[in-house]
């Protein structure tokens, strides 16, 4: 791909810009020492680093900004159209769930609600100990649920039947 004239020009001039020329650098580099330039371009590079840190700042008070406008517009609509939260469907949620972005992350508007403050409900702490089905006389015991022991395979491979170590309880006596 060629590049025309007016592409040059313009190139030059964004180099020009962003870059000092090799001359200007000669000139200036020949009467100063190691140091002296060794720290102009540290404050150069801590410059870029400074102008970076506020593009990156005001990127993000953006993004917040317009964060906040597009959440007040779906709060109307909800507001609008009588929506409830089941009605919308967010079965693919982002990694930034659960992260307060625009009015939520500062405080609450007066008067307001966010969405998300009311409390999950708890689950039971409590769990059902499980029954004892099968035993044998040496103190093993096994509640019929998942794969089998050692000692009901081995004693089953020894010609034993299951049924052999059922547990003795009131509802099987």
């Amino acid at each position: 791909m060629k590049a025309t004239a007016a592409t040059k020009t313009r190139a030059r001039k964004v180099q020009a810009k962003s870059t000092p020329s090799k001359k200007s650098i000669r000139k200036k580099g020949a009467d100063r020492t190691y140091l002296e330039l060794k720290q102009e371009i540290a404050n150069t590079e801590k410059l870029r680093t400074e102008e970076l840190a506020t593009l990156h700042a005001q990127a993000e008070a953006a993004r917040v900004r317009e964060t906040a406008d597009v959440i007040d517009k779906i709060n109307v609509a909800i507001a609008e159209y009588g929506l409830r939260p089941q009605d919308l469907n967010f079965k693919n949620v982002s990694s930034r769930a659960g992260k307060k972005v625009g009015r939520a992350a500062g405080k609450k508007a007066a008067g307001k609600k966010t969405a998300g403050t009311k409390p999950a409900a708890k689950k039971s702490a409590t769990k059902k100990p499980s029954v004892v089905k099968f035993q044998d006389g040496e103190g093993n015991q096994w509640s019929g649920r998942g794969p089998q022991p050692k000692w009901i395979k081995s004693a089953l491979a020894a010609g034993k039947q299951l049924d052999e170590f059922r547990a003795v309880t009131p509802s099987n006596v």
